[in-house]
C-alpha cells in the first residue's frame, strides 16, 4: 500500500457487535483518500451512535476500540492517520459527547485536515 493510496481496511470480527460494525463502516468510508464525505458529517454520524453526555459507557469503549482497530491498519505517514486522529478528537470533544461543554482546544485543529 502506498503512503497515499486507497486503504484496505478490515474488521477483525464482523457481525460480532453492531455498534463496532457501524463505527467501522463510517471510518472505512471516511478515511479513504477519495472520500467525498466531510469530517464534520462523519463526526456527526459517529457521535450519533454514542450516548449523550456519558463518557464512561460500553458504547464509548466500543467506539474507541473500533478506532484503535482501524488505526492499527493505517500506515503512520498516510494522510488518513491525521484524519482519524482528528475524527477521534472531534468526537470526544463534541457538545453531544461532553454534555454541552466543548473543549477550548478544538479551535486549534489544523483546518487542512478538515477538508
Amino acid at each position: 500500500m502506498s503512503a497515499t493510496g486507497r486503504l484496505s481496511l478490515r474488521l477483525e470480527e464482523p457481525g460480532d457487535d453492531a455498534l463496532n460494525d457501524q463505527v467501522f463502516e463510517i471510518l472505512q468510508t471516511t478515511l479513504q483518500p477519495d472520500c467525498q464525505i466531510s469530517l464534520d458529517t462523519a463526526v456527526d454520524q459517529l457521535v450519533g451512535l454514542l450516548p449523550s453526555g456519558q463518557t464512561y459507557t460500553s458504547e464509548v469503549t466500543t467506539f474507541l476500540c473500533g478506532c484503535y482497530e482501524v488505526a492499527e491498519q493505517i500506515p503512520y505517514l498516510h494522510p488518513s492517520m491525521d484524519k482519524l486522529v482528528t475524527i477521534i478528537y472531534l468526537c470526544l470533544n463534541s457538545a453531544t459527547f461532553t454534555g454541552g461543554e466543548t473543549s477550548q482546544v478544538s479551535s486549534k485543529v489544523d483546518p487542512r485536515i478538515l477538508t
